[in-house]
């Protein structure tokens, strides 16, 4: 699964890099493999060109935890944008495990392999889709270890120290 808003133009590069260059690579060896993209704000034009990719093309969803619950990984081929990525986060929150470039996991201490998988080129991302397809040990350790360093990273109590240091620095 795939999830960001398409006013976003980095994600509608990533699904349009997803469905030309990655989807047919991992469909040849996952056959039947389904991929719902999802987000707000879909052009007309994205989903015509993603059901013509045969991707599930969702659009905006009311709740996405069903999705979550279900799906095997979480995918976020990004090839620019800033930041730490809500999509990421949102996806190690639940133990799904991701597959994404460098650029996705930008700003967190995600570590190849460790937490999640990266991959740059689409032969990179199809071959690490097809590991998390395969190998249940590696899902299990990344869905694991994903999940466990939004505590050591992003949590509330991880927040109000950082915040009260800066306070204490300021107030100093």
């Amino acid at each position: 699964m795939f999830v960001g808003g398409f006013q976003h133009p980095p994600n509608i590069d990533a699904v349009e890099f997803f469905a030309n260059d990655i989807w047919p690579l991992y469909r040849e060896s996952v056959p039947g493999a389904q991929a719902f993209i999802i987000g707000s704000k879909m052009p007309d034009r994205l989903r015509q060109f993603g059901e013509a990719k045969g991707l599930t093309m969702l659009g905006f969803v009311e709740d996405l935890e069903p999705y979550y619950r279900q799906c095997l990984m979480a995918i976020a081929p990004l090839r620019y944008g800033a930041g730490v990525k809500g999509k990421v986060n949102q996806a190690l929150s639940y133990g799904l495990p991701l597959v994404g470039s460098a650029m996705s996991v930008e700003g967190m201490s995600a570590r190849d392999h460790e937490e999640v998988l990266i991959a740059e080129s689409p032969e990179e991302f199809a071959a690490a889709m097809q590991s998390l397809h395969e190998d249940v040990e590696l899902w299990g350790k990344l869905s694991r270890q994903g999940q466990a360093s939004l505590e050591t990273e992003f949590s509330t109590s991880v927040a109000q120290q950082r915040l009260q240091e800066l306070l204490s620095d300021i107030l100093a």
